[in-house]
């Protein structure tokens, strides 16, 4: 490849907010579109929930969202499909962006390859839709039939973003509550809306399940998922700090989109 993919980290800050992430990675999106270049993003941020546009439908999700915040977590409705996930220490957020015209089967296919080949010595990855997780979909990753990621994406104008949460260490258990107590919180009544996934215990994992925070675990990771890059013939480059002008710019454009507390 003639042109290097630029790497871009936002790793465990707890100064920075959850909107400031993904303003951060709005900006970088935008400047993959103008300037025609590949970029991987990789960011992580302490505890929050990110939604989805169609959970701010249910009919008690400001209410829900003011008890998630009274539990010390950040919620933001994100720009990209899917729905609730969490965000904590143990989970890495991983954003291919590209400016090639390709399919959404086709992006969402690229990464779940990257992910499968980054982790096959851990055990037996599948793509699958794990209906019974949270943020259930047809691009799910499973390791040993449990979900350890799942993927969205997003298109602009001159480029695609294809975006992945992946569970690297901790307790899923505790994901799962947290999303299920979200859902019970914003829902009123049962049955619930056919699109609101059941959540139950025990149908998602993370790579290193019995593990706390240990930096070996996220450089091995690091690692193997860029080497997935390179076999395909890529170099790296690191992007250069985004500008005032561009973080100023991402968030005239999306802060009102993303921000939880906004109605409608």
């Amino acid at each position: 490849m003639s042109e290097p993919v630029y790497l871009s980290m936002h790793l465990l800050n707890h100064e920075a907010t959850l909107l400031d992430r993904l303003l951060d990675q709005e900006a970088i999106l935008q400047r993959a579109a103008k300037e025609k270049i590949t970029v991987l993003h990789f960011w992580q941020h302490p505890r929050g929930i990110l939604c989805g546009t169609r959970e701010r439908t249910l009919p008690n999700f400001s209410q829900a969202v003011q008890a998630m915040i009274a539990r010390g977590y950040e919620v933001i409705v994100r720009p990209f499909g899917g729905l609730a996930v969490p965000c904590d220490e143990g989970i890495i957020n991983i954003t291919y962006m590209t400016p090639e015209p390709i399919t959404i089967e086709q992006g969402f296919a690229f990464l779940a390859e990257r992910l499968i080949e980054t982790c096959q010595a851990y055990g037996s990855l599948q793509v699958g839709e794990v209906i019974d997780s949270y943020c259930p979909g047809r691009y799910d990753v499973t390791l040993n039939g449990l979900k350890v990621a799942g993927i969205a994406q997003r298109k602009i104008l001159q480029a695609t973003a294809v975006s992945a949460y992946f569970n690297l260490y901790g307790n899923c258990r505790l994901r799962e509550t947290l999303i299920r107590d979200f859902y019970q919180q914003a829902l009123s009544t049962e049955p619930y809306p056919p699109w609101v996934p059941t959540v139950s215990a025990g149908h998602a994992t993370s790579l290193f399940p019995c593990k706390e925070n240990d930096e070996s675990q996220w450089l091995d990771f690091f690692t193997r998922f860029l080497a997935t890059f390179e076999r395909l013939g890529y170099d790296f480059d690191l992007l250069p700090p985004l500008t005032p002008k561009e973080r100023q710019d991402s968030q005239v454009r999306m802060a009102h989109r993303m921000c939880a507390n906004c109605e409608g």
